[in-house]
């Protein structure tokens, strides 16, 4: 399906990994909004079309695609991808228990 795409995360040092981007968005409390999406950014995540760089659909049938539907040309994409949709699940779960506690 394609090789693995080179992505912007592989264009930081160890120096600026840690001394910047974790410093910046990974070491707080939370993961703010922004925080995940530099990290998306940083992945090829941000741009969600269909034939993107660091995967496809690949999947024929006619419904909500879901993270099994995706293949993907980066493992490590594919990994952020799965956390970061996790993040917005329980987010959406968390927000829910709230405002039935209001």
């Amino acid at each position: 399906m394609g090789d693995k795409p080179k992505l912007p995360v592989n264009d930081l040092s160890i120096a600026s990994f840690n001394g910047y981007f974790k410093e910046k968005h990974l070491d707080g409390d939370i993961l703010r909004d922004e925080d995940i999406e530099e990290i998306k950014k940083i992945f090829g995540l941000d741009d969600r079309s269909i034939n993107n760089k660091i995967g496809a659909i690949s999947c024929d049938e006619f419904h909500a695609h879901s993270y099994k539907c995706h293949f993907y040309f980066s493992p490590e994409a594919g990994i952020v991808d799965r956390l970061i949709r996790e993040i917005h699940k329980y987010r959406a779960k968390l927000s829910d228990v709230r405002s039935r506690l209001e």
